[in-house]
């Protein structure tokens, strides 16, 4: 989806280039036109740039996808109870085979249940506890 801030900088963009081709002016004059339009089109390439890394990069100070954000929630953390297993592999001391037994142990009613239910040991749970929540449904 086309932010209307970038699409208005890309109209301005082509309006300088079709302005330096197509109006009747002195040759020094188009190459200056030229020139502002490149710097548009720089600072516009910048200014995208920043907004695009800077929602990437919004939830947890990682790029997530969409999927990710949503499974994540408004606390940008990991829910137990919906993760896949290979989102929770991600996860410090979380490997594949820890990944499928928090699957297996859903639902759960709060994080500390991973220790209470003898999922993982409490120096894994102590490494992504604040990464993690466990969502009631």
């Amino acid at each position: 989806m086309k932010h209307p801030k970038s699409s208005l900088a890309a109209l301005g963009v082509l309006a300088a280039l079709t302005l330096a081709f197509t109006a009747p002016a002195q040759a020094a004059d188009k190459g200056e036109l030229l020139s502002g339009a490149k710097d548009s089109m720089k600072h516009a390439g910048e200014k995208m740039k920043d907004k695009v890394s800077g929602k990437a990069s919004a939830v947890s100070g990682k790029t997530q996808s969409t999927t990710d954000a949503s499974k994540a929630g408004i606390t940008g953390k990991l829910d137990l109870n919906s993760a896949s297993e290979s989102e929770l592999a991600q996860l410090p001391g979380i490997g594949e085979a820890r990944a499928k037994a928090i699957v297996k142990g859903r639902p759960y009613t709060g994080k500390d249940d991973l220790k209470t239910k003898k999922i993982i040991p409490a120096s894994v749970y102590d490494k992504i506890k604040d990464r993690v929540i466990a969502h009631q449904r």
